[in-house]
């Protein structure tokens, strides 16, 4: 079989991330509750030195250099210890452990091997958006010269025209290509580590193939609803805490925009500091739902396409 069943991977998300939900949390409470950890140690001096990074002059150099510092060891501790989520959710989900789970916290080389695949990742879609941008400038410079010629002709409104319309296609281009390249490399890329102790973006390119529009259908069916739920309960403990959104309008300075909603962020980060006893159950649970439908997701597709030995051979 060389397509993902899309009917079925979405009922086996489901059904894992409901079934198997006191399993998934034994997985994921220990490592998101460092990243909570995390949260509060650098994220609130994070939003503070955002919002206050611009004077007089242009950007304070002091505060880029700590606000650069601050996101950085966060997201170094924070992408380890998603790597140690999924690595135990995916091993879950494709049968290689099995429960009941209590506690989880792994360091093993499936872990480092995810974290590598991530970096990966992340250097392949940095070369592409690179290859893209050089490649529309090629198409660009192209159009310039048929722009010319009708300028030389003096049809100023067509060569308007044509502007508007080269830019407008070329960011969809650029959009959809770098959403294809995101999608058939990462989708498989953490079953195909857990399951094959490899790290091979070929190989999760290769199980994607002709899967693109599968992936993006299963992908919304899980992802969006539990997002919208989510979102919909994360705005109303932020309305009943008094934390309204921002009011933010076109008469504001892009300064004074970004300041405001820095200012805000800090503010939830220090509301989520001195209210965390009761947000923390709310975000296992949301955490618990989603990793359990994202990890069922990729595994059972991982599966459908490789079969585990014992079920090819019976």
């Amino acid at each position: 079989m060389n397509k993902i069943p899309v009917g079925k991977t979405i009922a086996f998300a489901y059904s894992f991330a409901i079934g198997d939900f006191l399993n998934v949390l034994g997985v994921i409470w220990a490592p998101t509750l460092l990243v909570g950890i995390a949260s509060y140690m650098f994220l609130p001096d994070y939003f503070h030195g955002l919002a206050n990074m611009q004077v007089a002059g242009g950007p304070d150099i002091g505060v880029v250099q700590s606000v650069a510092r601050q996101y950085f060891l966060f997201f170094v501790v924070a992408l380890v210890l998603r790597a140690v989520t999924y690595v135990g959710v995916t091993e879950l989900a494709l049968g290689l452990k099995h429960g009941p789970v209590l506690f989880y916290f792994s360091l093993g080389a499936s872990v480092w091997r995810l974290v590598g695949a991530f970096a990966l990742v992340f250097i392949v879609m940095i070369v592409a958006a690179v290859v893209v941008a050089i490649v529309g400038g090629i198409v660009g410079g192209v159009v310039g010269g048929v722009l010319g010629t009708v300028l030389a002709s003096g049809n100023a409104a067509a060569a308007k025209g044509l502007v508007g319309l080269f830019v407008v296609l070329a960011f969809l281009a650029i959009y959809c290509a770098m959403i294809y390249i995101a999608v058939r490399l990462s989708f498989f890329v953490t079953p195909v580590v857990v399951a094959e102790k490899r790290i091979s973006l070929t190989r999760s390119w290769q199980l994607g193939g002709g899967n693109f529009w599968r992936i993006i259908g299963v992908s919304l069916a899980v992802v969006l609803p539990a997002s919208i739920v989510i979102g919909i309960l994360w705005a109303a403990l932020l309305a009943f805490s008094g934390l309204a959104f921002p009011h933010i309008d076109a008469s504001m300075s892009e300064v004074a925009r970004q300041h405001a909603m820095m200012s805000w962020l800090e503010q939830v980060m220090l509301y989520a500091r001195e209210k965390w006893i009761l947000l923390l159950p709310v975000g296992l649970v949301a955490g618990t739902l989603m990793y359990g439908l994202v990890g069922g997701a990729m595994a059972f597709a991982y599966r459908a396409l490789v079969p585990a030995e014992g079920a090819a051979e019976a």
